[in-house]
């Protein structure tokens, strides 16, 4: 009964997560791309199964509520143009212990530079849910 219980919860966080990104073009795979990013640096700080498959599925969600504001620095949004990759990395920089975690944010800036990703692409197979 558990493992059905578990199933049915994934399978709903899994459908708002896709509502939420398929409310335009500009969200698709967002929270997909966040979940991925929040595993990375869950097992860097080295967090148990347990707590990075909760961490996934927390972060399929957290935009949730904000389901009618426009997202995100990397895409081009209607009211301004995307903001290079460069200038994003900065920002983290510049808002670490402000906007940021200190030190979730030197993680996030490892694992970016060690997986040699840029915000905008999709990191899926292995960290799927």
């Amino acid at each position: 009964m558990n493992e059905i219980i578990q199933q049915v919860l994934l399978e709903t966080v899994l459908a708002l997560s896709d509502a939420l990104d398929a409310k335009d073009q500009y969200t698709a795979r967002h929270s997909r791309r966040v979940k991925n990013y929040s595993a990375f640096i869950a097992e860097k700080m080295n967090l148990s199964d347990k707590e990075i498959l909760w961490l996934k599925k927390s972060a399929l969600l957290h935009d949730l509520g904000k389901i009618g504001i426009p997202d995100a620095m990397t895409t081009n949004r209607p009211y301004r143009k995307l903001i290079p990759y460069e200038l994003v990395i900065k920002e983290f920089e510049r808002n670490k212990g402000v906007q940021f975690d200190p030190e979730i944010t030197e993680i996030f800036l490892g694992v970016l530079e060690e997986k040699a990703y840029h915000l905008s692409q999709v990191i899926e197979p292995e960290y799927y849910l």
